[in-house]
């Protein structure tokens, strides 16, 4: 039950930055977040995963620190991809 609930507290947050963003500052719904954001949040995921794993198979001494750390690097530069303003097209 711990390795649960200290799962679901890594995933808020790598994940409530982009939601913070795109719902204060981008003024989006749910229905609009979750269609924005799931491949940003996948490929979050995925990323902390991967450094997670490379950071262990170095041998860093501080495991809890590494990872939050690279929870709320990733969370923080995917709020800034998911809010980034992006160019129009002219159609």
């Amino acid at each position: 039950m711990f390795a649960v609930a200290l799962v679901g507290v890594l995933l808020t947050v790598l994940w409530a930055p982009s939601w913070i963003a795109l719902a204060l500052f981008a003024r989006l719904t749910t229905k609009q977040i979750l269609r924005t954001s799931w491949v940003v949040w996948l490929i979050q995921a995925m990323a902390a995963i991967a450094l997670i794993y490379l950071t262990d198979a170095i041998g860093l001494a501080n495991p809890a620190g590494y990872t939050l750390g690279i929870c709320v690097a990733l969370g923080v530069s995917g709020a800034v991809i998911l809010w980034w303003p992006r160019p129009r097209r002219h159609s």
